[in-house]
């Protein structure tokens, strides 16, 4: 075949999705259009298409030392340094472009996220500005934007900035359920709950990441009494989220004559002896086409259900009866399971328990900034080991590969850290919860464990970089009162000032 057919058949093949033909063909046709610049920007396109970043990049340095003035080739260089991960060069490569390209807002977009992903979002909220103002019409920058403002929030009026923004973001695209998402995030943590458990709903947009496909016949519950009822609450979202909206679970199974929740498979043990007046089933979906669906009875719903509630949505209508009242712990662990673990922490010798976990496996643009090396809580176990009536134990529930950090641990922060490698922590939650039933406090990122630690009404320490469904006014989550929310300190740098605000609160906490 001649070099014309094979680029042609590359672009007809990647026309129609499939990038790996495509590649194939452009590939065949190399030996013979090795030397034509336009082409090869094509591959270099073609395989940051196919996430193959490391392979794109040779081909970008090599066009860049040949067109040194090419915008679309240096702006795409400068991209691909910051999708492998090496922010700082594309702080650097885009600060470059902007010096002979001044007016070029997608360059300025890309210093933002670039300068985000690096730790520096004072320059990724200069750099977001200037692209807004270059094209006002850019979702992303208004996106992206509201987000550095958050992740470098000093106060309620950073936080309404980034409402101002993402409300011009929606205005582009309405029908954008993250930006919906995001804005419920930013109004639920200053407090204005009406409005922000409303846009919380957008999250159900059939485009939404975490949608569900389900086919349940009975009709939705838009808050009508639920006396004698019965109402389908369909699990959805992450173990983090479904743990949180239990105490709403509880509070509609008061109501109504009876209710059956899905959730996580691993969750129903748990779950089922915290809540014995529900029906507890484990949630049935599979991702299809990037889309999750349903499967059995958690598509259509239980025989004889009257009506049905994405769990997120129950906040939208019970919200109101529950901020103010007293919450008793939801979560209940196996008292002889408990009992057990007591004997066996015993073991270890008297001392204040304390349970500990420093990141979580997901990851991503905004998440990873929250998560920190054990070896910078250093401040925290210093202030751990100054505690005074008798010796502190530190024990770990962080799941995953961390036998490394646990080993350092003497050296790095001073003080053994124990993990139990019989305890799965990953799939195991109903043993997770009697084990942390036992410890006096919990200091932990905002995964999973921060939930089950004060759904068991256990004193929790949360770091968290920025507000997350709580209202600022006393700090706390009225659901689950014994979360204590810590937020980076205002004018410190992160993350010296959140783990240094920890070990000031720990060394008040354990005086006496």
């Amino acid at each position: 075949m001649a070099a014309g057919e094979l680029v042609a058949e590359g672009r007809r093949r990647s026309a129609e999705g499939d990038l790996k033909g495509a590649l194939e063909a452009f590939e065949a046709a190399i030996p013979f259009k090795g030397n034509d610049p336009e082409f090869l920007f094509e591959v270099a396109g073609l395989l940051r298409q196919s996430n193959m970043h490391a392979e794109a990049l040779p081909i970008y340095d090599a066009l860049a030392a040949a067109l040194p003035d090419s915008l679309p080739v240096l702006h795409n260089r400068a991209n691909c340094l910051a999708d492998l991960g090496r922010a700082q060069e594309a702080v650097i490569a885009f600060r470059d472009i902007l010096t002979r390209h001044p007016d070029g807002a997608s360059s300025w977009a890309g210093l933002g996220d670039a300068a985000f992903v690096s730790g520096s979002p004072y320059l990724g909220k200069r750099a977001y500005s200037r692209a807004i103002a270059l094209d006002p019409k850019r979702p992303a920058s208004y996106i992206n934007f509201a987000e550095a403002l958050v992740a470098d929030a000093v106060g309620d009026d950073e936080q309404e900035r980034a409402v101002t923004l993402l409300r011009r973001a929606i205005a582009l695209v309405p029908d954008d359920s993250m930006l919906r998402y995001n804005l419920a995030r930013s109004l639920l943590s200053l407090g204005r709950f009406a409005e922000g458990w409303t846009q919380y709903e957008g999250r159900l947009h059939p485009a939404g990441r975490n949608y569900v496909v389900r086919a349940i016949p009975c009709p939705r519950w838009r808050g009508e009494p639920l006396a004698g009822r019965h109402l389908f609450v369909c699990g959805e979202q992450g173990i983090g989220d479904q743990l949180w909206l239990l105490p709403f679970v509880r509070e509609a199974a008061a109501q109504a004559g009876h209710v059956t929740l899905d959730v996580a498979p691993k969750l129903v043990p748990l779950v089922s002896r915290s809540l014995p007046e529900v029906t507890v089933r484990p949630m049935q979906i599979e991702k299809r086409d990037g889309t999750w669906h349903a499967l059995g009875e958690s598509r259509t719903g239980p025989e004889r259900a009257d009506l049905f509630i994405e769990a997120g949505s129950l906040p939208l209508f019970l919200w109101d009866r529950m901020v103010g009242r007293p919450v008793e712990p939801v979560l209940k662990p196996d008292p002889a399971l408990a009992e057990r673990w007591r004997h066996r922490l015993d073991e270890k010798g008297p001392g204040l328990r304390v349970g500990i976990c420093w990141r979580s496996p997901l990851s991503g643009r905004e998440r990873s900034p929250e998560y920190l090396p054990l070896d910078t809580w250093r401040p925290i176990f210093d202030a751990l080991s100054r505690a005074e009536g008798g010796p502190v134990r530190v024990y770990c529930f962080q799941h995953g590969d961390v036998e490394h950090e646990i080993a350092q641990a003497p050296r790095s922060v001073g003080m053994e850290v124990v993990r139990f490698p019989d305890l799965d922590l990953w799939d195991d939650l109903h043993g997770t919860a009697a084990v942390m039933a036992n410890m006096d406090l919990v200091i932990t990122a905002l995964t999973s464990t921060a939930r089950i630690a004060a759904g068991l009404g256990i004193p929790t320490l949360v770091l968290m970089k920025t507000p997350y469904f709580v209202a600022p006014s006393d700090g706390r989550d009225p659901t689950h009162p014994t979360l204590e929310p810590v937020f980076q300190v205002p004018g410190r740098v992160w993350p010296e000032g959140i783990v240094g605000e920890v070990a000031a609160r720990l060394a008040t906490r354990l005086k006496g």
